[in-house]
């Protein structure tokens, strides 16, 4: 369901997405922190070409594409979904948009 939605959505606004793990050795790493999350990276290489998500490698390069992006014409609309795979982040985000008068999205169960 989440790759249909993301097909969808990336046809009128980007996903950028970082994804760590790699490599074994620290896929190894994040399996023992987030338990089965890291899985094999080619699966999800190709889930998000598949999909139409920007996939970055370093967190500078979330940075720059999240900065390229700021420059094209704003979205219609003032909601915003924020998927992350990790608290404090998605907190440090939500924040950043109420602070901006911003909206935080309501998602359906589908």
């Amino acid at each position: 369901q989440f790759m249909s939605a993301a097909r969808a959505f990336t046809k009128n606004k980007p996903i950028i997405a970082y994804k760590a793990g790699r490599f074994q050795e620290s896929a190894k790493a994040a399996a023992s922190h987030t338990g089965a999350m890291a899985g094999v990276d080619a699966v999800y290489e190709a889930a998000f070409a598949r999909a139409g998500i920007v996939r970055v490698f370093e967190l500078d390069d979330l940075f720059d594409c999240a900065e390229l992006l700021a420059r094209q014409r704003p979205p219609r609309g003032d909601r915003l979904a924020i998927v992350t795979n990790a608290g404090g982040p998605g907190v440090m985000a939500t924040d950043a948009l109420l602070a901006r008068d911003g909206v935080l999205a309501t998602l359906s169960a589908e």
